[in-house]
């Protein structure tokens, strides 16, 4: 089931699109900062409801440095300005800072504080950042699809980043919505994506962009499952 919702601000989705894959996670971050995680299965050690939590929807960003041009503004601007009080309070959005420059994950921290103190405040907006020694070995990749290296290490890395992403988020809310940051919204977008799912029983992932990965919104219960199968793959050590 597909609606657009999400539109690409860059003009095309070679570098925002991506696949279902998936990670691992760390704790929480409960001071509006920066939470640098590199925990382990242990850390989401818990039960996994679709209804234990009062908020309907987390947002998952990820976001790295782009030559000339930072989008996640563009973006957040467009999450906050298209949603009204109601709809904040019912969802959460967690940005992870993905990119290994310490300098860019410093300005980014400093930013989304000084634009948006109010949201950190509150909880609607979490900022968490990965370890760089989190991530697998990713030098000896397999090439798939004829792509070069390059491209599959950077395919790789970011279900890396999206199952991180997932794992953090399991049981914050009861679905999860993967975004990238250079998308932007519809007005009343998330009315339109509870009404699709209130008529659905059962789903894997309701599709809300035909942006690759961008807009796939999963189920809570089916968030960490999700993570450790890629997670598993990645690493070698998939079941």
């Amino acid at each position: 089931m597909r609606l657009t919702i999400f539109a690409d601000e860059t003009g095309g989705t070679d570098e925002t699109g991506g696949t279902g894959g998936t990670d691992e996670t760390g704790g929480t971050d409960e001071t509006g900062g920066a939470d640098e995680t590199g925990g382990t299965d242990d850390a989401c050690a818990c039960d996994y409801d679709d209804g234990s939590s009062d908020v309907f929807l987390t947002i998952g960003i990820p976001t790295m440095k782009r030559p000339n041009q930072t989008y996640l503004w563009m973006c957040l601007d467009s999450l906050f300005s298209n949603s009204d009080e109601t709809d904040k309070n019912d969802m959460v959005i967690v940005i992870l800072l993905s990119d290994p420059d310490p300098a860019f994950r410093e300005n980014v921290t400093a930013n989304i504080s000084a634009r948006y103190k109010p949201h950190l405040n509150s909880g609607l907006v979490q900022v968490i950042q990965v370890a760089p020694n989190y991530y697998p070995d990713l030098m000896r990749l397999a090439r798939t699809y004829s792509q070069p290296l390059i491209r599959v290490r950077w395919r790789s890395k970011q279900n890396i980043d999206y199952a991180f992403l997932m794992k953090y988020s399991v049981n914050i809310s009861r679905y999860y919505l993967q975004l990238e940051d250079d998308v932007t919204t519809v007005p009343g977008f998330l009315h339109k994506i509870k009404a699709t799912v209130a008529p659905v029983e059962r789903f894997a992932s309701l599709a809300f962009s035909s942006l690759g990965f961008i807009g796939k919104l999963f189920h809570n219960s089916d968030l960490y499952k999700l993570a450790d199968l890629t997670d598993g793959v990645l690493r070698g050590t998939s079941k």
